[in-house]
């Protein structure tokens, strides 16, 4: 009768004996990163390992948001009654006004006529951006509804010397569904 021989077991540590522990950890995923951290720590914010790389070189010109509001003029939690972002907002907006700003520009030339300044197109793309974020809201839970008067804001934040200036406007209002 045969004996059943025995397969020895490897040894867990066998690969780690004789390596050092700097050894074992210049073989781990984390040592790059480790090696990273306190370069990016010693150079700070110069151009380009700036922790901050769209601050680093700021413009003069005016930053410019919009918003969504109620009748006071008080900012509304967007993305609660319509599970849009503000970002989305302020984006949809901007495609909103450059089409409309296209069209006009083009129908001015056929026309034969001036095209209007694009303070004058942006409550029309104001308005369609609201009839839409009302339309969104439609889907979800009754006390989520955009149903009263909505308005779209545009803000301006702009340096004046040594302080900030900022400026609300009101762009369009829509009023309550019926």
């Amino acid at each position: 009768m045969e004996t059943p021989t025995s397969i020895p077991s490897p040894d867990p540590t066998a690969k780690t004996i004789g390596k050092s522990w700097f050894g074992r950890l210049r073989g781990h995923p984390i040592f790059p990163l480790l090696l990273l951290l306190p370069i990016t720590q010693m150079v700070r914010d110069q151009y380009p390992f700036s922790h901050y790389p769209m601050y680093s070189n700021p413009s003069p010109a005016p930053l410019s948001f919009v918003y969504l509001a109620d009748a006071e003029g008080k900012p509304l939690p967007v993305l609660w009654h319509t599970g849009i972002t503000s970002s989305q907002v302020a984006k949809k907006f901007g495609r909103e006004n450059g089409r409309l700003r296209e069209l006009e520009i083009k129908l001015a030339k056929k026309e034969r006529r001036a095209p209007r300044l694009e303070p004058e197109v942006r409550p029309e793309a104001a308005n369609e951006v609201l009839q839409f974020l009302r339309q969104q809201s439609q889907g979800r839970a009754k006390d989520r509804q955009l149903n009263g008067v909505i308005s779209l804001m545009f803000i301006t934040i702009s340096a004046k010397g040594d302080r900030f200036d900022e400026t609300h406007q009101l762009i369009s209002k829509l009023p309550p569904a019926p």
